[in-house]
């Protein structure tokens, strides 16, 4: 729990800036600190494609209450691996709901930074992109007026 408080701290922090610049430079280093990578532990892998069927496949659309409970569970496990795959994933969906709460248009350059680094982490680790990963970072291109980009990786 310690480690969500501090990585929104940090979140908040890094919001303000659009470009890969010292301080997100520094963000994303300081989530990948202390990791714990290891390419066969997939329970982080295996939550993120769980997050897409429940929130992008089911009928109701809606984190069931068990993913909550996994994900403090993860980090409650202080031999958890990938961790810092977790965190930047984590990071993006505070931005884009912290950004909704306020009715503000999110940053789509962080977007696009927080995604690509989380695509290389997830590609080096796993040798794998998730599907919701993808469709995180199609509707960041698009946000960011980048359409033939996007329209590429559909």
């Amino acid at each position: 729990m310690k480690k969500i408080i501090l990585l929104v701290l940090i979140l908040f922090t890094v919001n303000s800036f659009s470009q890969k610049n010292a301080d997100y430079v520094s963000f994303v280093q300081q989530i990948k600190k202390d990791a714990k990578i290891d390419t066969k532990d997939q329970t982080v892998l295996n939550l993120l494609t769980d997050f897409y069927e429940q929130i992008l496949q089911s009928e109701s659309g809606e984190l069931q209450a068990s993913m909550s409970e996994r994900i403090q569970k993860l980090y409650a496990d202080k031999d958890a691996k990938n961790l810092h795959i977790l965190n930047l994933f984590l990071a993006y969906q505070e931005h884009i709901s912290q950004t909704a709460v306020k009715g503000k248009v999110p940053d789509a350059t962080f977007q696009n930074n927080l995604l690509d680094d989380l695509q290389t982490e997830l590609q080096s680790t796993f040798g794998v992109v998730p599907v919701i990963i993808k469709i995180y970072k199609v509707e960041a291109l698009q946000s960011a007026g980048k359409f033939g980009e996007s329209s590429a990786l559909l």
